[in-house]
């Protein structure tokens, strides 16, 4: 209960109050490079030592948006022929925030092991302290690294390989301390992007535990819970659940998640896994009842930012829902059928992993058994000319089109029982193209991946003409481009933003699913008695923007913002209502049950 009842505090006042208030410090201007895919663009950053006069456990808006563009300056420039060239823009933000002794390991100029990490380290001092900052690349990296992110263990604790990467980089906060004999009370500044941000809260994770427990974990040096900011953007989810990763233990540590970003849902909740800390989640239209006023502002600092030409701007909004077209027999033909799904990208991610762990990859124990190596394989086959790529987006489509969808489409469609038999040849013409051969292992393990994907396919008709549309894996790729990031931290920020956008990014949200084949008539209302969505004698009647979807067994689900505080009223014939409540911690089932003929007014 106290753990709950602090959680609740953190999230309730440092997100909903503090970003108001606590993180009013006007910082200093200053300019700073970064390398955006093809080019090195100059943008606008805030700085002020005063970001970490307050504990770091409350959310600091200015210092998260900070963080995010040091994220992103300390992205290298790998074309660049000597070390001091590609640490340039890393270097010359440093310098402007005045921290000196500037470091980067090994693993940031090379591509050296599965467990290797790019990390940058800097100093300074703040009051009688030494603020220690480290930021670790989430972009080009080796395929590898890649790789491991897809090994999980079966011990039931964190993922395994992220775990061992977050452990080299302990061992080099422990070097870089040693190198520049920083000795005392000191403070830690951290913050990761995508893969990277996994490796932050991993590794502040052990500082906790060791802090908690009173043991030394750093030679020479002494450093407070409240004394270590990290902050991670759009990182997977490495934390076990049996590590209880949202106890307020870990109450220092921020992971700022889009929704519409693939990447946030890998690895699924279903296998165990979560994040340490506190997610802060960005407007999206199932988290957020304000999402159509909060989304414009960001729109338009995102397709205003300097490097827009190179991401292509905001186009998450693009992204479109397709069902199969049953007056064809092809898979692949797709029509968009708006009265079938209206589905953010966000909520198809979420189907897609959750599908995968719903038709097959349903343990921990299976996965790494049964489908570790195929994941692993494919991740390193597909990077490992990656970082010779300018642009993620461009590889990302070519590499789809060679991989010959539509072949494999067809190969389903031909002989669909010998599915995964007739897909490997294909496949390893794929591996055989960018210069990989497939092991005996692997195959097995790739062929049970297909057949999860077969299952997946037979029980969702919008998930491959969706999936394969070109213009969707534009957006799709764009979602965790740092740019959308950027500009949601922004409308959040006083430093950027004179109307500072303040709405509940504790990301909660109802999943509603009824059979409109034993229904009659329902309605789900906010507060104030408005409409949300309706079914009227079996027939849908649609409100707002609330996402829905009704697939080809005539099954309804909805999603809705809890900030709603909706309710369902209505007869519910002789079926049930299964609702879903998602918070931090995960989901929980509410089943409506046999009201039959009664109005009921049923507040979630």
């Amino acid at each position: 209960m106290k753990k709950r009842m602090l959680l609740s505090s953190l999230i309730g006042l440092a997100i909903g109050v503090v970003l108001l208030s606590c993180s009013k410090e006007e910082g200093d201007s200053f300019n700073f490079r970064c390398y955006m895919l093809d080019n090195n663009y100059e943008s606008k950053a805030y700085y002020n030592d005063d970001y970490f006069k307050n504990p770091s456990t409350e959310y600091n808006a200015s210092l998260s948006t900070l963080s995010c563009q040091l994220c992103i300056a300390i992205t290298p420039d790998l074309d660049e022929v000597s070390n001091d060239k590609i640490l340039g823009n890393a270097k010359s933000m440093f310098e402007s925030m005045g921290y000196k002794d500037i470091w980067a390991n090994s693993g940031y100029f090379d591509y050296a092991t599965e467990v290797s990490q790019g990390t940058i380290f800097a100093n300074k001092k703040i009051g009688e302290k030494t603020m220690v900052c480290l930021s670790t690349k989430g972009f080009k990296y080796g395929s590898k690294e890649w790789a491991n992110n897809m090994i999980l263990g079966d011990n039931n604790s964190d993922a395994e390989g992220l775990k061992e990467s977050s452990l080299t980089l302990l061992n080099d906060l422990k070097t870089y301390i040693g190198k520049y004999n920083i000795k005392g009370d000191i403070m830690l500044w951290a913050s990761g992007y995508s893969r990277a941000g996994a490796l932050a809260y991993l590794l502040t994770s052990a500082l906790d535990n060791a802090i908690y427990d009173d043991i030394e974990i750093i030679p020479n040096v002494t450093i407070k819970k409240e004394d270590i900011y990290t902050y991670t953007y759009e990182s997977p989810k490495a934390a076990g659940i049996n590590n209880n990763p949202r106890d307020e233990k870990y109450n220092n540590i921020f992971n700022i998640v889009n929704p519409n970003d693939f990447i946030t849902y890998i690895a699924p909740e279903d296998l165990g896994f979560q994040r340490y800390g506190t997610d802060i989640v960005l407007s999206s239209s199932f988290t957020d009842k304000d999402y159509m006023n909060n989304i414009s502002r960001v729109k338009e600092i995102c397709n205003n930012l300097v490097y827009v030409n190179e991401t292509g701007g905001y186009m998450l909004d693009q992204f479109v829902n397709y069902t199969k077209d049953y007056t064809k027999t092809s898979l692949i033909s797709s029509i968009n059928d708006t009265n079938k799904y209206n589905y953010p990208l966000g909520i198809f991610m979420k189907d897609l992993f959750e599908g995968l762990s719903k038709y097959g990859i349903n343990d921990r124990t299976l996965y790494v058994n049964y489908f570790q190596k195929a994941f692993a394989s494919v991740l390193e086959t597909v990077t490992k000319d990656l970082s010779k790529t300018k642009s993620l987006q461009s590889y990302f489509l070519v590499l789809v089109l060679n991989g010959k969808i539509n072949q494999i489409v067809k190969s389903l469609e031909e002989d669909f029982n010998n599915f995964s038999n007739e897909a490997m040849p294909i496949i390893e013409e794929i591996y055989n193209k960018l210069g990989s051969e497939l092991d005996d292992d692997t195959k097995d393990s790739i062929k049970y991946l297909l057949e999860v994907m077969k299952n997946m396919i037979i029980n969702n008709d919008n998930i491959i003409p969706t999936f394969a549309n070109i213009n969707n894996l534009n957006v799709i790729v764009s979602g965790h481009f740092p740019d959308v990031v950027v500009a949601h931290l922004m409308s959040m920020d006083p430093n950027y933003s004179t109307l500072v956008l303040d709405y509940d990014t504790k990301g909660e949200y109802y999943r509603i699913e009824l059979d409109l084949n034993n229904y009659n008539s329902f309605d789900v209302k906010d507060s104030f008695g408005n409409i949300l969505c309706s079914v009227n004698n079996k027939e849908l009647v649609l409100g707002g923007i609330i996402p829905y979807s009704i697939n080809h067994s005539n099954i309804f689900e909805c999603y809705i913002p809890k900030t709603y505080n909706p309710y369902i009223e209505g007869d519910i014939g002789d079926d049930s209502i299964d609702i879903e409540y998602h918070n931090q911690n995960g989901k929980n089932i509410i089943t409506v049950n046999n009201v039959s003929n009664t109005n009921i007014k049923y507040i979630l």
